[in-house]
């Protein structure tokens, strides 16, 4: 949530522009803080300097007004203020999120290299795939790809399984609204599938990750997982859509077999 601009080249003009801002309305001292900062300047060009720059002049207020002031808390900050420098202008916004968004709250368990749960549902949204055809990954891991397709096709909101957000802390914060705002989510859930959802990959490990991450999202009974390697897959259906985010490089291995695969299954 933007709260100010000003224009910034220098440390001076950074204090005294945060300084501006009445902090009261956001921060009070036995609330924890923690400030990010991005982009430069000619003279400001290290953004852990611009960050002590920020939360310095955030305490100093609160010292002048209340005698006390927030302590930093880098981990898990009641209030997170984030500053970008650009073109000889300061932008200071409160972040509303809290942790990263891509992180659902779903899947503590993940292979090698997983996917971004967000990534994953943006490539399913780009590739016009509707839950009506089958969804198969043949090399699934923690099974990303298929949970997200499942989330998508199920109405279910990836936020639901957040422990927080950022803004949940905010001195204006309204319990009630975001109750109201998540029952509504909530109830505009499908109960069942309308084409399967399938995921299988050669180690069972990551299986057992994704068949774990499926509970934590309440989908273990409608998504399905096995142990198979690449070249044991046969195509399941008639039609549907193989979505995988395939081991690259010297990783990738016989090439041969994954093509086979791809021929043997109609895309459409």
């Amino acid at each position: 949530m933007k709260l100010h601009q000003f224009p910034c080249e220098r440390a001076e003009d950074l204090y005294e522009g945060i300084q501006t801002l009445d902090w009261s309305k956001y921060l009070t001292p036995d609330l924890t803080l923690s400030v990010t900062a991005t982009g430069k300047t000619e003279q400001l060009n290290h953004t852990h300097f611009t960050a002590l720059q920020v939360k310095n002049a955030m305490v100093d207020q609160q010292q002048k007004r209340f005698g006390d002031r927030s302590d930093v808390d880098l981990q898990d900050p009641d209030v997170r203020i984030n500053v970008h420098l650009d073109r000889g202008g300061c932008t200071v916004s409160l972040d509303s999120s809290g942790n990263s968004l891509h992180r659902r709250g779903y899947r503590p368990a993940v292979g090698f290299a997983p996917l971004k749960e967000s990534l994953a549902a943006a490539l399913i949204q780009l590739s016009g795939w509707q839950p009506e055809q089958m969804f198969y990954d043949p090399l699934c891991g923690s099974g990303t790809l298929p949970l997200e397709a499942c989330l998508k096709s199920l109405h279910i909101a990836p936020g639901l399984f957040r422990e927080r957000f950022g803004f949940e802390t905010w001195l204006d914060f309204d319990p009630d609204l975001l109750d109201g705002l998540i029952q509504e989510a909530k109830s505009s859930q499908r109960e069942t599938l309308s084409a399967p959802i399938w995921g299988s990959d050669r180690n069972p490990q990551v299986i057992e990750q994704a068949i774990a991450n499926a509970k934590n999202c309440g989908v273990s009974e409608q998504i399905w997982f096995s142990e198979m390697d690449l070249a044991d897959v046969v195509a399941p259906t008639d039609s549907g859509v193989v979505f995988c985010n395939p081991p690259y490089g010297e990783r990738l291995g016989k090439i041969a077999i994954w093509a086979r695969f791809i021929n043997c299954w109609v895309t459409c």
